[in-house]
């Protein structure tokens, strides 16, 4: 997501959370938007100095909360609380929840309901059921510090099959002439999975992650970043390829699968989804001067002249 204009309540279970993850958390949220009200939630004689540090250092609200019976923690019923009666204010439209605990997730899917963008930030402990129910999960792993580690992977391409593929998808479904645009991509995968991060992968943003993806790269048109699938040869090269190998054959006229695999020898890495279609028959016809005709590959002049 791009929009820096969010205004945001920030709720942190200090309960649950190690202080020392806050420097990180308040950067990330400076990316979507101003904070409207800042709180930490826990019962004040259970958290260390730590949190009276940080809560002056980012003008947090500590609101103290005793643990009034065993087993229960009444500072996580009092942040749920104040939760629904800010967006009921309707003074933000983000919340950025800071837990791992999954108790919170009837609390983020209410908050959905009502129209709120929801951010959870939390652990690899967090449930599938919370980080599912967020509109976006980051983990603490990935919010590094910049000036310790500025989230670049050292190598020149970054081994993401899994990931290389579902954008491949993406693409193929999404897309048009084999691209998609960088930031419609970023909110697909986001939909797709709530915690996807480049960071995750040792990329500091989304461009870096795509271009460090041998399959895919990334170009500029018209002041627009795209994300293109890496193709194999070009669509007159491969045209060319096919219409010399069908007007050697005195049938004129060459089989589908038989043609796949000539390109595939002739092309290394060549396939054909590569060029933004599903199916190797649409991909023959978009090319000039080739059709399909009864599961063959023909010219097209050949193809006129049957139909005529």
């Amino acid at each position: 997501m791009d929009s820096t204009n969010y205004k945001i309540a920030l709720l942190i279970d200090a309960e649950n959370v190690p202080v020392n993850r806050m420097s990180a958390v308040i950067k990330e949220m400076a990316k979507y938007g101003r904070a409207i009200t800042s709180r930490f939630y826990a019962d004040i004689k259970a958290v260390g100095e730590d949190w009276r540090r940080i809560s002056s250092e980012y003008a947090i609200r500590p609101v103290h909360q005793y643990n009034v019976a065993v087993k229960k923690n009444a500072a996580d019923m009092a942040m749920s609380l104040d939760a629904l009666e800010i967006m009921n204010e309707g003074l933000v439209n983000m919340f950025i929840l800071v837990t791992s605990d999954s108790d919170f997730t009837p609390l983020v899917i209410k908050l959905r309901e009502k129209g709120a963008f929801v951010i959870g930030i939390g652990d690899q402990k967090a449930s599938k059921a919370f980080v599912s129910s967020c509109n976006e999960f980051k983990y603490f792993d990935y919010l590094v510090d910049e000036k310790k580690n500025n989230g670049d992977n050292d190598d020149d391409t970054i081994e993401t099959t899994e990931l290389a593929n579902t954008i491949k998808s993406l693409i193929i479904e999404s897309g048009t002439d084999g691209k998609i645009l960088l930031s419609q991509l970023g909110i697909l995968l986001t939909n797709l999975k709530s915690d996807f991060d480049p960071r995750r992968y040792g990329a500091r943003n989304l461009s870096k992650l795509v271009s460090a993806i041998k399959t895919l790269s990334l170009v500029k048109e018209k002041d627009q970043h795209y994300v293109k699938l890496t193709e194999s040869g070009t669509d007159q090269d491969i045209a060319g390829f096919i219409i010399k190998k069908i007007k050697a054959r005195p049938s004129k006229r060459i089989a589908l699968p038989e043609v796949i695999k000539m390109l595939k020898a002739q092309f290394k890495d060549f396939d054909y989804e590569n060029y933004g279609y599903s199916k190797f028959g649409k991909f023959i016809d978009s090319l000039d001067g080739l059709d399909v005709d009864n599961n063959a590959v023909v010219l097209a002049s050949e193809t006129n002249d049957v139909k005529s």
